[in-house]
């Protein structure tokens, strides 16, 4: 067999190899359109730092997301969010302290949005501090390769991770404050000043949502 033949040999073994890389990478992922995300592998492609944690299902809304293995409370209902009030509550599930609230009216979207807006412009524009007053700083959270269209943003002190989460049929509001009502007894020891970097976990947590059919 002839040098040059041995080369056009090793040449095609290297690109077929190649492509069926491509290939398999390219299988993995679905884009989306309009906001229902789907990925054919498995949710935990973030890695290790979700590879201890468990599955969150709700075959009622089509949707899973993956939590820490430490929240607990996980399904139960929340009596109410900051969406709501006490004449008018708007409740959700506790994914630990974190409250999703399924909006499937244009009234809530537009609440949830309104929300969301008020905290995002805190972060764009910070509030000048007033000596003995109120202060409240916000920074906008980036959802690292999400698998939907998700808005965050972290407020403090005595704040939390809002984010909303935009899908065809519904949204969903993200109430990370609400967990302090403590509607539900399992949450009394489980509090979202508990992590020492609280948006980690939360950013960790969105970036795993996805929509399911």
């Amino acid at each position: 067999m002839s040098k040059k033949l041995i080369i056009l040999i090793i040449v095609a073994v290297v690109v077929a190899g190649g492509a069926a890389y491509w290939y398999y990478q390219w299988s993995q992922v679905k884009f989306c359109e309009g906001g229902n995300c789907n990925r054919q592998s498995e949710i935990v492609l973030q890695g290790d730092e979700t590879a201890n944690w468990k599955t969150y299902r709700n075959e009622k809304y089509g949707f899973e997301v993956r939590y820490p293995a430490s929240f607990t409370g996980v399904g139960n209902l929340s009596q109410n969010s900051v969406l709501g009030s006490a004449q008018n509550p708007l409740g959700g599930f506790y994914i630990g302290y974190l409250v999703f609230v399924i909006l499937d009216n244009e009234a809530g979207k537009k609440k949830a949005n309104d929300y969301l807006s008020k905290y995002i412009d805190i972060a764009k524009n910070p509030i000048e501090r007033i000596e003995g007053g109120s202060h409240i700083t916000c920074e906008i959270v980036e959802v690292p390769d999400s698998f939907v269209d998700v808005n965050a943003v972290y407020c403090s002190p005595a704040g939390g991770v809002y984010a909303l989460i935009k899908g065809d049929k519904y949204d969903i509001f993200v109430d990370g404050y609400s967990g302090g009502y403590g509607n539900v007894e399992e949450l009394s020891s489980l509090s979202r000043f508990d992590n020492p970097n609280p948006p980690e976990d939360e950013k960790l947590l969105l970036s795993t949502f996805r929509f399911i059919e």
